[in-house]
């Protein structure tokens, strides 16, 4: 593999990339059907049964009042489909965990980029019922998700209230006592200004940068795979979407 970061943006190009990262707007490609086999061939990819009955960790189901991990459950691989069924998604943590492929393409990745041996990198799939998603947030990790199944519908919004946050926010919510150390201002109550539209399909890739405000909502099948780089003092939990 020389490059993970050109197999994920292709057939965008390196450079138009990194115009986009340095300037920390969210960058997108659509890809052929064929691309990236090798992940979408993985075995528990292939349906949520699949991936439950190869499942050995735990599972965080989300519950409908929030729509964000802020208020969630522990569950286990038995009893997540009933709560997927009653419109709760789920996540899958620490997937490379399972899986040597994706631990493979988070080293590479992580070396595409630049960043340090120390960066915690990490797999996550969620699992989303259709007309479900998470309320606004924002993450203190930079985020690559690629679509498996089904269409999600993202908005993303810059940050204007802190730059490079350490901690995780979600809109509404109490503010993290060291967030707002360093906060310019304070946090919004409703949707940020000038937002960004993306539908991901089977086989797009959406880049998120660090700190940026998003939702989402699923249309369809049941998921979409992350791929999530963070710097090594980041040691909140990450949510990926």
């Amino acid at each position: 593999m020389n490059s993970a970061l050109a197999e994920l943006i292709h057939p965008n190009s390196a450079d138009d990339f990194f115009a986009a990262y340095l300037r920390n707007e969210p960058f997108i490609s659509h890809h052929q059907a064929d691309h990236l086999q090798g992940i979408k061939s993985l075995p528990f990819l292939h349906s949520l049964e699949s991936l439950l009955n190869s499942w050995p960790l735990g599972i965080q189901a989300h519950l409908p009042d929030a729509r964000d991990e802020i208020s969630s459950i522990d569950t286990t691989a038995k009893d997540a489909q009933k709560l997927f069924d009653n419109g709760m998604g789920l996540l899958f943590n620490d997937v490379q965990n399972i899986s040597p492929l994706l631990q493979e393409w988070i080293t590479h990745l992580r070396k595409n980029l630049g960043l340090s041996s120390l960066t915690y990198g990490r797999s996550l799939i969620y699992a989303t019922p259709s007309g479900k998603g998470t309320t606004w947030h924002f993450d203190q990790n930079i985020n690559f998700v690629l679509q498996i199944h089904g269409t999600k519908k993202w908005k993303v919004a810059a940050n204007e209230h802190v730059a490079n946050p350490m901690t995780r926010h979600t809109l509404g919510c109490p503010t993290d006592p060291e967030l707002m150390s360093y906060m310019s201002g304070p946090m919004p109550e409703m949707e940020p200004e000038n937002v960004q539209s993306f539908d991901l399909t089977p086989g797009s890739l959406l880049f998120v940068p660090r700190g940026s405000w998003h939702s989402t909502e699923a249309e369809g099948d049941w998921r979409c795979l992350q791929n999530g780089e963070r710097r090594p003092m980041v040691l909140v939990t990450q949510k990926g979407e």
